[in-house]
């Protein structure tokens, strides 16, 4: 029982997870002039536990429910002519 526990905090201080930034830098051509824009992205991933754990001989509850979002940071300046 008490393995199950500390199983269960571990699990509970661990439940959201950020995998590493992805950066992408490109040009894009503008009326105005051309514009340097930079994409910083990042995927954040939840999960929990649901339900619980049922004495032998019986069927447990226990499941993970997670999700995975990509979060996009777009950062866009306009490069001055010379």
């Amino acid at each position: 029982m008490t393995h199950m526990l500390l199983a269960g905090l571990a699990l509970a201080t661990a439940a959201t997870m950020a995998a590493p930034t992805i950066e992408h830098t490109t040009r894009v051509d503008h009326h105005s002039g051309p514009v340097e824009v930079r994409y910083r992205g990042a995927v954040v991933v939840e999960h929990r536990q649901i339900g619980a754990v049922a004495p032998a001989g019986q069927s447990s509850t226990l499941r993970c429910a997670w999700t995975a979002n990509m979060i996009v940071d777009r950062h866009a300046k306009r490069r001055r002519e010379r």
